[in-house]
């Protein structure tokens, strides 16, 4: 399971290819800059908000999909 790496073109790329989609994955109120070690500027899950996310994910594969085993998030 990897969490979306997401900066603003690509997110006026997917406004036009899928805004409902994008709606859940551009989320300012969740999400701050990072400028990655390339120098590109992309946005991340706040500090903390990722964890969280990763732990309610487990939560659901756990009670939806019980028999699937995830070796490992990022």
């Amino acid at each position: 399971m990897i969490f979306l790496t997401h900066n603003q073109p690509l997110h006026e790329v997917n406004l036009g290819w899928h805004p409902k989609a994008e709606d859940l994955l551009w989320r300012p109120d969740l999400q701050e800059q990072k400028v990655s070690q390339n120098g590109a500027v992309n946005v991340r899950y706040r500090s903390g908000m990722k964890g969280q996310l990763v732990e309610r994910f487990r939560e659901l594969v756990a009670e939806h999909l019980p028999s699937c085993r995830i070796r490992y998030a990022f």
